[in-house]
């Protein structure tokens, strides 16, 4: 007689497996885990583009306030590495070296930045010669639309108007916050 119980010193024990309901609660619990974790890494890859165009729109609106402020002319130097400000010393521009908040900064790796001019995409690629945007003491700028990307290609817009106006444009934004 086969029988898949035994004894052992006077007690009954039963060889058996898992069944198939506890095997599909534990595949269930594994792919809901891995689920979270797809989410957690995707939405943190995203959280640098976020950042840094949080980041342009800010220091931007504090150099056109700061413009007006001491009727100073300002800039902002872009290439696809990076972005600086400038100030006009007479007839040139003179990249600010020694703020700690108009700081020369290097893009993070893996955004991809464009720039366009009314409708014009702008060469980023040139170090020698970089796109420049206007922060006049008459509050006015050069209109502008930058635009940052990187892997799930969802863009950040940042993009001024000609009146000065800065915005910030999400993603997942129906509208532009002209807000800070």
């Amino acid at each position: 007689m086969t029988s898949n119980r035994y004894r052992f010193g006077g007690m009954r024990c039963r060889a058996e497996g898992f069944t198939l309901f506890e095997v599909l609660v534990i595949m269930f619990i594994i792919g809901v885990i891995v689920t979270f974790g797809g989410l957690s890494i995707s939405q943190h890859s995203d959280r640098y583009i976020e950042d840094e165009a949080k980041r342009i729109h800010h220091l931007m609106r504090m150099a056109s306030e700061e413009a007006l402020l001491l009727s100073q002319e300002y800039s902002l130097l872009l290439t696809n590495k990076g972005y600086q400000f400038a100030t006009l010393d007479g007839s040139k521009w003179v990249p600010i070296v020694d703020d700690q908040l108009f700081r020369n900064r290097e893009f993070p790796p893996g955004l991809n930045v464009s720039l366009t001019f009314d409708e014009n995409e702008v060469n980023l690629e040139d170090a020698e010669n970089p796109a420049q945007i206007y922060l006049l003491s008459s509050g006015e700028m050069t209109p502008f639309e930058l635009t940052l990307s990187g892997e799930s290609e969802l863009p950040y817009v940042v993009a001024g108007s000609l009146t000065g106006d800065l915005a910030y444009v999400r993603p997942d934004a129906a509208e532009a916050d002209f807000g800070g």
